[in-house]
């Protein structure tokens, strides 16, 4: 596919060679339906600090809007992998939502089925 873009009056050049960043962002209704489900006010406010003592220079070292974090740098449209199912359901307190998770992250036929329906 090819695109281009006229960046006349805008105030930017382009060389050959330079780069162009796309940053999608997840749509408001989506953002809200999230933080509805995971029983967060999209409007706190957080930041997280780094463990291994980097630079911190991590979308999240700053604070921020639980709203923004999920607009911004989540991915709410994509199916999760398996890998991180079997995470989250490792760490699940409520029985009935551990063993869904680690059902749609197993291998078995009905694992499968179950994750290709989801």
């Amino acid at each position: 596919r090819h695109i281009e873009f006229d960046l006349t009056g805008t105030g930017l050049t382009y060389e050959a060679g330079d780069h162009l960043g796309v940053y999608p962002e997840n749509s408001p209704d989506l953002v809200r339906a999230y933080a509805q489900r995971l029983s967060v006010e999209p409007d706190t406010v957080f930041s997280l600090e780094s463990l291994d003592h980097s630079d911190g220079s991590t979308p999240f070292s700053q604070p921020m809007t639980v709203f923004t974090a999920l607009q911004r740098f989540c991915d709410l449209t994509t199916p999760p992998r398996k890998a991180l199912l079997k995470a989250l359901a490792d760490y699940a307190t409520d029985a009935a939502e551990r063993e869904r998770l680690a059902s749609l992250a197993s291998s078995s036929p009905d694992g499968k089925a179950d994750y290709s329906k989801f």
